[in-house]
């Protein structure tokens, strides 16, 4: 065996839990189609980014268009505007957007309709440019899911490709918005589940991550400086303040269990209103214009009062448009902006109307972060105010997307400051912990698969698990020849062989069936995928089960020396073996 064989071998077992394929096969593959999603998703999230500028400064310009007591019409007409585009051009363009791309991961195979992106882009914009209280990751991740799907689509893709195609996809668009390259690609692996995530897809959304970021900082202003202010502040690891951090974790995932059932509470209220689309998004508009007449700092993306408070910079803070002080009386006006953040977000995204719920999530845990400093204040506890508002817009975001990893490196990265981690881990963990099962997403799911004991499987290979007795066809078979069979043994799908037994592809059942139907003489090589999913008969079973999981697949041919069929291995096959082995069968 040459020096060359050893190292890629090697690099093939070392690599095997990101890398489903042989590392060269992955690399040809991957490699270019990654730097392909993370062109077009930078691209594409560039647009919206001067889209939402363009809005922002139509409605808000300076001086202000409207005088601050009519401030609640600019929303409104957001409202009005957005109901009337979404029924009619694309309804998974309605709310927060990350719940349709865990839906198209995992029930619609990676698919999303072509119109969905610049749908999405267009009313994302009036919805947050005209004050509604939303965020821009939501878009940012529909968009760039669906700019994935096209692409893949477009390039014929299998299922288990477009999947992480999209997955790629949405963290590209996650981290050229958030700045984020490293944070954006773990949240996009993260969201589809409450407690596992989607190694399989962790390359891909790397290289996509890493190649939009670098596409949206260069063509955007202040590109490459973080979406907060560089943190200076270091934070402190004796006893008193590791408690700190800890019951702040503890505190956020209260507060997030309160935003989760707040919010559906209010979107599961407009949804039940007999009312035509355009007549909720209008109402919910209004509703939260009229909480901005009294409260402007929840209007919009909200980066101006996160800004203010990492900064410490509390000597004012805006509530009808003045200024409040004294400890008592900003404590209590930063309590009463919190709650209406979380209403007026329900308000905007229950309503319709189109943004994600990350950045009022980051909003929320700010202004917590910042209400638990005035406590220590008060009591002389000494602490840094950056520090608690940056663990607090961590740990809330965390419980509320069920995100604890991805949380803590995304908010490092938003500040540009990494010495912040160890107490961002800390209050994220407990955080997730505490807030259970609620979730701002409600399609996610608890995990990528059911975990099996597969050390049942030790000594076991391939071929001693699989369905050996599997029906095949030639190539030359008519359709009308293979109805028999088709409709006796109702297989998924039938492996395509020549003369001497070699596998030349898969016929799928119901594409037989339409080729019967349709043109009963003809060879079913027309209905013939040249690609399937195969792995060597003495290959370890154990060794299948991870490769199915890998590419998504539910079922691979088995094949021997020189290409020939041996017969066909599915999970139930693997479960089963697993069964029996249990039971000393």
């Amino acid at each position: 065996m040459g020096a060359s064989t050893r190292w890629h071998r090697a690099l093939d077992q070392g690599l095997g839990e990101f890398f489903p394929t042989s590392f060269r096969e992955f690399a040809r593959k991957w490699i270019p189609l990654s730097v392909l999603i993370g062109l077009a998703v930078g691209l594409a999230t560039v647009l919206f980014y001067y889209a939402l500028n363009l809005v922002t400064g139509a409605f808000y310009p300076s001086p202000p268009l409207v005088p601050w007591y009519l401030i609640f019409l600019l929303p409104t007409v957001g409202g009005l505007a957005v109901g009337f585009i979404i029924p009619f051009f694309a309804k998974e363009a309605a709310g927060q957007g990350m719940d349709e791309v865990i839906r198209a991961v995992h029930f619609e195979s990676g698919r999303i309709r072509s119109v969905v992106p610049p749908v999405k882009l267009i009313v994302s914009a009036l919805t947050i440019g005209t004050g509604g209280s939303a965020g821009p990751e939501g878009p940012v991740g529909e968009i760039g899911a669906g700019t994935a799907s096209i692409l893949g689509r477009q390039m014929g893709l299998r299922r288990s490709d477009l999947r992480t195609f999209v997955l790629a996809g949405a963290a590209a668009g996650f981290s050229a918005i958030f700045k984020a390259p490293l944070g954006g690609a773990l949240f996009a692996l993260e969201t589809p589940y409450k407690n596992d995530l989607e190694h399989g897809a962790a390359i891909p959304a790397l290289i996509a991550s890493t190649v939009s970021y670098l596409v949206f900082a260069s063509t955007t202003p202040n590109g490459f400086i973080p979406i907060f202010a560089n943190l200076t502040a270091q934070p402190r690891f004796d006893a008193a303040h590791i408690l700190l951090y800890m019951a702040l974790g503890l505190l956020s995932g209260l507060v997030a269990v309160v935003f989760v059932r707040g919010f559906f509470w209010i979107s599961d209220g407009f949804s039940k209103l007999k009312l035509p689309f355009v007549a909720k998004t209008t109402m919910g508009g209004l509703l939260c214009g009229l909480l901005g007449v009294v409260f402007p700092s929840i209007l919009g993306l909200g980066y101006a009062w996160d800004q203010t408070l990492v900064t410490a910079n509390l000597a004012a803070v805006p509530l009808l448009w003045t200024s409040v002080t004294g400890l008592e009386f900003l404590f209590l006006a930063l309590a009463a902006i919190l709650f209406v953040k979380i209403v007026a977000t329900s308000f905007t995204i229950g309503s319709g109307g189109s943004g994600g719920v990350l950045t009022p999530s980051l909003f929320v845990g700010a202004t917590l972060g910042t209400l638990l400093g005035l406590v220590l204040t008060a009591f002389g506890f000494p602490y840094s105010p950056a520090v608690l508002v940056l663990v607090g817009m961590g740990a809330v975001l965390a419980a509320a997307t069920k995100t604890p990893i991805s949380s803590a490196v995304m908010l490092t990265e938003m500040v540009g400051g990494f010495s912040v981690l160890i107490p961002l881990i800390l209050a994220t963990v407990i955080s997730y912990s505490v807030a259970g099962e609620h979730t701002l997403y409600r399609a996610q799911i608890t995990r990528r698969a059911a975990p099996i004991d597969l050390s049942l499987l030790a000594g076991k290979r391939v071929q001693d698990v699989m369905v050996g007795s599997v029906v095949s066809f030639r190539p030359e078979t008519t359709a009308a020849e293979t109805q028999a069979r088709v409709e006796e043994d109702s297989h998924f799908s039938y492996p395509i062989v020549d003369a001497q037994g070699r596998v030349l592809g898969l016929a799928y059942r119901r594409d037989l069936r339409n080729l019967a139907a349709r043109s009963p003489t003809a060879p079913i090589s027309q209905v013939m995928q040249s690609h399937f999913e195969a792995i060597g008969g003495d290959a370890p079973a154990h060794e299948v089960f991870e490769a199915m999981n890998g590419l998504q697949v539910t079922r691979m041919v088995v094949l021997g020396p020189g290409r020939k069929l041996l017969g066909i291995i599915t999970r139930l096959d693997i479960l089963r073996a697993v069964d029996r082995a249990e039971e000393g069968l």
